[in-house]
């Protein structure tokens, strides 16, 4: 990790909990197969997908992408920017784990300290179709 981000670290308890800071890609993919993220969590709904989940992250997955996911990454800069315009969030790649189990893992799309040390997070999803509202799913 950059030495800037070790010596925030002490003014930012959160850093203290970065896993990677995303800026290589293997190894935030390697990373995030050694614990569970929201990803994960969302596909275990069944027996049949915990199997799955887990021979994953055994395994490693074959999937790389689609065009969905390739609509997603192209997107999500030009979001990143209007979110660090719009409510000064900046955005982020870095893989936390999560203060009590180093297990649990998240990579908030963007994030920002506010006054007093609280934190504020966004997550960037995106849609090929039109929003009414915001999806409850």
């Amino acid at each position: 990790m950059p030495e800037w981000w070790a010596m925030s670290a002490t003014f930012s308890p959160h850093l203290q909990r970065v896993v990677t800071d995303g800026s290589n890609r293997m190894e935030w993919m390697r990373a995030r197969s050694r614990g569970i993220t929201a990803t994960d969590v969302a596909k275990l709904s069944t027996p049949r997908s915990i199997d799955a989940a887990a021979w994953e992250k055994l395994h490693g997955s074959s999937f790389s992408g689609n065009a969905y996911t390739r609509h997603g990454t192209a997107r999500e800069p030009e979001i990143a920017a209007w979110v660090l315009r719009e409510h000064g969030i900046s955005p982020s790649q870095a893989l936390f784990h999560a203060e009590l189990d180093r297990r649990h893992l998240a990579t908030p799309d963007g994030l920002a300290e506010r006054d007093g040390g609280r934190l504020e997070l966004a997550e960037i999803k995106t849609t090929n179709k039109e929003w009414r509202t915001i999806p409850r799913h």
